[in-house]
């Protein structure tokens, strides 16, 4: 009678292909868990008033459209938090205007150059740092 042969499971393959798959799992992993962080720090003149960016932006979004976002409607987060929020989950976003005046989050994926006073409107930069997730 033929039998077909059977599954040996791991004993087919060599011990340099064991080695190859735990190397590549230890890469992916540590990809994985390093992240880029985003620190924001507020533009303000020497004498601590705060600027707004009048540079044209390359995302607005509405206040309203930021919880949606998030996928947390009902979630009680002040739209400034919301703004530095989608700053980070845009990897391209270097700076942004938090425009309570109007309404909205402007995103800048270039450093904006032109800046002015005006109330209702603060203006951060992105510091960037890669840290490990811990």
């Amino acid at each position: 009678m033929n039998s077909a042969p059977e599954y040996q499971g791991s004993a087919m393959f060599s011990p340099v292909f064991h080695c190859l798959i735990i190397f590549c799992i230890g890469v992916l992993t540590t990809e994985w868990c390093i992240t880029e962080a985003k620190d924001f720090k507020a533009t303000r003149l020497i004498n601590g008033t705060a600027v707004c960016a009048i540079d044209e932006p390359t995302v607005v979004i509405a206040f309203d459209q930021l919880s949606l976002l998030t996928g947390h409607s009902d979630a009680c987060v002040p739209p400034a938090a919301l703004c530095a929020l989608q700053c980070t989950r845009d990897d391209s976003c270097t700076n942004y205007n938090y425009m309570e005046d109007l309404g909205r989050c402007e995103l800048f994926h270039h450093t904006p150059t032109n800046c002015t006073i005006r109330p209702g409107c603060n203006h951060a930069q992105v510091e960037t740092s890669a840290e490990p997730i811990m």
